[in-house]
């Protein structure tokens, strides 16, 4: 077992997805409610959610050691998959369950594409065609049919539906190939077409064909830049060649649209057009502009759910696109609605090296990478938004660093160009410094923060660089080996350190006077110990003086500048180690990233491991923290993917001693009183020292710095944002609502007015605009977005002449009748006399104007909207701009729909993992209760018990917070703590009864005090025998209390008309409470309480909605009947009777399943009841990948998110299941199922 505990690790908040690799063609594939793209060696499978329509990712299966190079999925079985990559091998996945069915390590050659027919698999490499009986052989083989040798390799490869087996392949040559099984191949068939200048045929190789979907005859056929042809396959020749509206358009891939005969997408290479083509005619019938940057794959979904349609052809184009871009993107796109259900924009497709934030705003997020390209992220909200790119073409970016202050600039290490400095605004390279030398690797760069006009740079040159911003003022700081790392010291403009390929750690002072460039300065400060190449090396930014290093040994060393020594050394990586980063308020604590694919949590005053985080599937690179969110941390890697986590796990006191208002000087210190070997964690960073300051005159925190420490501690995504609702609900001035309120989720009082504000600040821009900088968007664009501002409002006045401005006449008129029919026919009247081809109508501003809100609601939800859902409802028709025939004293009560409409975005945001976004929508709606308990059924509980305060009336929710923030206390070995808490609300006798006996035995004054209190003749009312069970525990007569419980619980369930009851639950509870060292010295009482725990524990789970664990806990109850002779009042038949009903619940509504729910209290108010149901706790929609995935003890599937592990050291539960569990059976699973006597107790909370 670790040293650290399942609370103790850290959370995964957010993932910014691998983009899709642009190397191979085959690297998208759907199947069902399936999806999958291929990064550069994982595969990332999306899947439809039944309850929201949305689709989630659902796991990330990686397996290859090199470069993907096709993903195929099988056409007879939605769960399995095959993909190949460059290493030779070819795996076959079951998608559902993550598992490998069958691989084979190397084939001998390169796989470039594969088809599945039956339990084969086709497999074409560069040269061949191979067979595998993937179900029976353990190897390929070259079938006599597919043994045709071709004079040009391989780039593509299709069967035919059906028993025919006709297979095409496509050659570099730009030739086809046709193989009938029992027939002569038909080989390097070219396909050609005259070019414009008549010089005769042009050849290009085949990047992809596709057989009709409802023919075997025919099938097209793309070449790369060249062009798109309808092929016979019976013939041989070609049928048709489709005309692009230029030379400079060129289809990258195609699709055929499954339930419309002849109908078929293509997306250009160039620019993202999608283009809908009927086979028989050979121009397209539509073209959509969807994406500014160019197509590279794509495949067809249908949809299970088809909307109201405008037409025949849309009624045939009830399908998905999902899509993949040139730069990485990932999208699915709905044909029917002509509408982006999601798109994923811009993902690194290969390593990202560096991540750093900006020191100007704690959301803001800048990624370098392999692929040659600088992005900056937007992580406030619910998915990383990519709000700027660089132009790309950069070679490999090694390290980025922002420019000080808000320059909005960023300093970049590249492997061929220098050092450059790239202005995020504009878009453009602003500076490039070869220094180094032309084609000089550079590995580091740092902006000096103090002296703003400094940067520093490192490379293969065995130099340190530092020159002026202007280039000017050049010092060379010699080494003997390559530079790696560098870092200005945060509190010494002139101070800098470096690591390099000789393993030492040197300290440069920059001279103040002007020196002569050529001239090389010596180190002042040269530390020795790293027996490998050190790497990054980063400052302290709270012990003045100090310094860590990384490096290739597998270690961390801590220096100290002013005593000339090595202060620590950190051994627990089993590779090199990369990312270095230091919290900005937790003096003692380090994070660090290795090539063994781990983040580690450090303990710099003992050296230990605090935590261990084990997510990522590749070398770990870059770390980054930001002093305004302490407790968030950026990660990076050589999976191509960046995560944020919440590390507030591994200071997990010092969120209670807050919410208890502990003195001051118990939560924040002195960095030199907070580095102490025996001090608790204590916050000395700059955040915290300022709240403090601010209530410097306060004996005690009061709820304003309480809310400020939570901002602090971001226990996820939206923290801020529930403040900022907490705050409209209680009516404080809006003056008090930052700036970025706005952006958030806002209250539905809000709505309205915060879009008419944006589409005002959009009409602005689009008169101020100028055009020509790179990366903002167009005068078209911003029109665009202004009116579909306007139509959100139910402006369509508006709305039709913003389209007509946009050239969108068709738009404008399909509307325009909403407004009136004058209107109408002036619109028609300019239309004739200004010609113009429209685009086709799209479905959107036919909704808004058929005054239907319920469904303008349903269809923003179906398309991922959720804020315009929520805006569409809060208008609700009572706008006079929506509702012209409504008279001005009308009005409609929607309540009822915003309700429904709130409900449902909630619960998207639940699924998602997002917990607190769920919560800021409930506020967003004045759903108070429902916000609570949603952060209770997730387990944040700080912020519940800090909602509920400040919303006052909900006493029953801070009773249950207050028992399970206890429950968080005892586990950090804070009884006094936890009595604290339970002290804090009144009807907590209970659990304070339950927190004595727990720790009878232990010495401590709070817990006697707690108990001489108990004793007293007590002001609630309990059942007689419920209180002499409680005596006898207090007491500390715990043999005697445990027996009469067991007494009282079994002549209780031998009743007829049994059912969950307070008295039953108090009971078997203080039982469970007997300390388990206790319970092993009294074997018969051990076995018979957990067999209680496993039956009544699965009715507590029915009556609360954990329907994920009932079965379970049915069927363990059963196996304890049958493993001993018991005084358990049911027989293993009669329990079997009621798990075989519960199974079936569905299906069977009979009398063993009502006699269950009665058993078990379950009614139909318990069930509306907004703690029902099961628990989501933050992170956890988020897919491990499938080489680490842990399976459920319970349930045997795959878990998501945090991972809770047994005391066997091998088996798990999801954060998810194990809080449920804890909450109705305190004992682990395992010793549930054991016959001897174990007492393991598990204590999620």
């Amino acid at each position: 077992m670790p040293s650290w505990d399942y609370m103790d690790v850290p959370v995964q908040l957010n993932l910014l997805e691998a983009g899709c690799q642009p190397w191979n063609f085959k690297v998208v594939a759907a199947s069902g409610q399936r999806f999958a793209y291929c990064a550069s060696e994982s595969v990332y499978v999306y899947e439809r959610s039944l309850s929201t329509g949305q689709y989630n990712l659902q796991s990330i299966i990686v397996e290859h050691t090199k470069r993907i190079t096709y993903l195929c999925w099988h056409p007879a079985d939605e769960d399995v998959i095959s993909t190949g990559a460059r290493d030779g091998s070819i795996v076959i996945w079951d998608v559902g369950k993550q598992t490998i069915i069958k691989k084979l390590h190397d084939i001998g050659n390169i796989p470039v594409a594969a088809c599945f027919f039956g339990e084969q698999l086709l497999i074409a490499t560069e040269t061949s065609l191979l067979c595998w009986r993937y179900t029976e052989e353990s190897k390929v083989t070259t079938r006599k049919e597919y043994n045709v040798s071709f004079n040009s390799p391989i780039t593509a490869l299709d069967l035919s539906k059906g028993s025919s087996r006709k297979v095409l392949v496509g050659h570099r040559d730009g030739t086809v190939s046709l193989i009938i099984p029992g027939k002569r191949p038909r080989k390097h068939i070219i396909i050609s077409v005259e070019d414009g200048d008549g010089d005769g045929a042009s050849r290009y190789k085949v990047i992809d064909l596709q057989f009709d979907l409802h023919s075997t005859d025919y099938a097209l056929v793309i070449s790369y830049k060249a062009e798109l042809v309808l092929i016979s396959t019976e013939s041989m020749t070609v049928m048709g060649w489709y005309n692009l509206p230029s030379k400079a358009a060129h289809v990258q891939t195609i699709a055929w649209v499954p339930d419309a005969s002849g109908l078929f997408v293509t997306g250009d290479l160039e620019s993202g057009i999608l283009r809908l083509w009927n086979v028989a005619k050979y121009e397209p019938l539509r073209s959509y502009k969807v994406k500014s940057t160019g197509f590279f794959a794509m495949a067809v979904i249908r949809k299970s759910n088809k909307t109201t349609n405008l037409s025949p052809t849309s009624a045939a184009l009830c399908a998905y696109l999902a899509c993949t871009f040139g730069d990485g993107g990932v999208g699915l796109y709905d044909l029917e609605l002509e509408k982006w259900l999601f798109l994923r924009e811009k993902g690194h497709v290969e390593t990202v090296f560096d991540c750093k934030f900006s020191p100007f705003s704690c959301h803001r997020l800048a990624t370098a990478s392999y692929d040659g390209t600088v992005k900056v992220w937007d992580t406030s909200g619910a998915q990383f938004v990519c709000e700027s790119s660089s132009p790309g073409n950069e070679g490999k970016l090694y390290q980025i660093s922002w420019a000080p202050r808000d320059l909005n600039c960023i300093a970049v290490a590249s492997s061929h160009h220098g050092v450059f400095v790239w202005n995020v605004a504009s878009g453009r390279i602003t500076s490039r410094y070869l220094e180094h030398g032309q084609d000089v690797c550079v590995y580091t760069v740092c902006w000096n923060q103090i002296h703003t006009s400094k940067i520093l740079s490192g490379g293969e040159d065995n130099l340190a660089i530092v020159r002026d911003v202007d280039g000017s003022n050049v010092l060379k700081f010699k080494h003997s080996s390559a530079v790696f790392g560098c870092q200005w010291s945060p509190s010494n403009q002139n101070l800098f350190a470096t690591g390099s390929q000789d393993g030492k750690v040197r300290i440069f002072h920059v001279p103040s006077n002007r020196q002569d460039s050529a001239v090389l300065h010596d180190p002042i400060k040269v530390f020795s110990g790293h027996t490998a190449k050190a790497f990054h090396i980063k400052w302290s930014p709270l012990r003045e003086g100090f310094l860590a290093s990384g490096s290739d040994d597998t270690c961390l060393r801590v220096w100290s500048y002013g005593d000339d020594k090595c202060m620590q050394v950190l051994r627990g990586h089993t590779s090199n180690v990369r990312g270095v980063c230091w919290s900005p308020e937790i003096a003692y604590l380090l994070y660090s990233g290795s090539w063994d694919y781990t983040i580690i949590c450090w303990d710099i005053r003992t050296g230990t491991q605090l935590a261990r985080i084990n997510e990522h599937s590749g070398d770990i690179y870059g770390l980054s923290i930001h002093k305004d969110q302490p407790f968030i941390l950026a990660s990076s890697s050589r999976d191509s993917t960046v995560r944020l986590w919440s590390t507030h796990q591994v200071v997990g006191l010092l969120p209670l001693k807050i919410l208890a208002k502990l003195p001051w000087m118990e939560i924040v210190a002195s960095s030199k009183v907070a580095m102490s070997k025996e001090a608790l964690p204590l916050l000395c960073g700059q955040l915290s020292s300022e709240i403090r300051n601010r209530r410097s005159e306060l004996k005690e925190l009061d709820e304003p710095a309480i809310t400020r420490f939570h901002e602090l501690f971001q226990y996820g995504i939206g923290v801020s944002n529930l403040f900022n609702l907490t705050k409209v609900i209680l009516k404080k001035p809006e003056s008090s609502l930052p700036p970025s309120y706005s952006k958030g989720i806002v209250h539905m009082k809000h709505l309205a007015g915060y879009k008419r504000s944006e589409a005002n600040e959009l009409e602005m821009a689009i008169q101020s605009y100028t055009g020509g900088q790179i990366g903002a968007p167009s005068k078209q664009e911003r029109i665009q977005r202004l009116a579909e501002s306007y139509l959100k409002l139910g402006n369509i006045e508006k709305y039709c002449n913003l389209m007509i401005e946009n050239e969108e006449w068709e738009r404008a008129l399909s509307v325009a009748p909403a407004v009136s029919e004058k209107f109408w026919r002036s619109l028609l009247d300019r239309y004739t006399l200004h010609l113009h081809s429209s685009h086709p109508s799209q479905l959107l501003p036919f909704i808004t104007a058929q005054r239907d809100p319920l469904t303008l609601v349903q269809y923003h939800l179906r398309s991922g909207a959720n804020q315009d859902a929520l805006l569409a409802a809060v208008a609700g028709m009572k706008d006079k701009a929506y509702h012209r025939s409504q008279s001005p004293d009308e009005s409609l009560d929607n309540s009822k729909l915003i309700l429904e409409t709130a409900y449902q975005v909630a619960m998207s945001h639940v699924e998602a993992g997002q917990p607190i976004l769920a919560a800021c929508t409930y506020l967003s709606s004045d759903m108070l209760e429902e916000a609570i308990s949603t952060l209770i059924r997730c387990n944040l509980l700080e912020l519940a018990f800090s909602l509920s305060c400040s919303l006052g009336s909900f006493d029953g929710f801070k009773k249950t917070i207050v028992e399970r923030l206890a429950l968080r206390c005892e586990r950090l070995a804070q009884p006094e703590l936890a009595i604290k808490f339970l002290s804090k609300v009144e009807g907590s006798e209970e659990a304070l009864v339950k927190l004595y006996i727990r720790n009878s035995g232990k010495e401590s004054s709070g817990l006697e005090k707690v108990r001489d209190h108990l004793l007293l003749p007590s002001r609630v009312q309990t059942s007689h025998r419920v209180a002499k069970i409680r005596k006898l525990f207090l007491s500390a007569n715990q043999v005697e209390g445990l027996n009469n419980g067991l007494e009282i619980l079994t002549d209780l369930l031998r009743r007829e008309d049994f059912s969950l009851t307070d008295e039953v639950i108090s009971v078997l509870q203080y039982c469970q409470s007997v300390p388990s060292d206790d319970l092993i010295k009294h074997p018969v009482q051990l076995f018979d309480l957990l067999t209680m725990s496993c039956y009544l524990g699965g009715l507590q789970a029915i009556h609360l909605g954990y329907d994920c664990i009932v079965s379970f806990l049915l069927n363990l109850t059963v196996k304890r009947l049958n493993l001993a002779n018991s005084s358990f009042p049911l027989t293993a038949k009669d329990v079997t009777v009621e798990a075989d009903a519960w199974e079936h619940r569905n299906r069977n509504q009979g009398d063993d399943l009502s006699r269950l729910y009665q058993r078990a209290s379950l009614t139909a108010s318990n069930t509306s009841d907004s703690l029902y149901g099961e628990m989501y706790p933050t992170g956890s929609a988020l897919p491990s990948y499938s080489d680490k995935r842990r399976i459920s003890f319970i349930t045997g599937r795959s878990i998501k998110g945090r991972v809770y592990i047994l005391e066997d050291s091998t088996s798990a539960l999801s954060g998810a299941e194990a809080i449920m569990w804890a909450t109705v059976n305190p004992f682990s699973p395992i010793s549930c199922g054991q016959s001897v006597a174990l007492a393991n107790k598990i204590n999620p909370f």
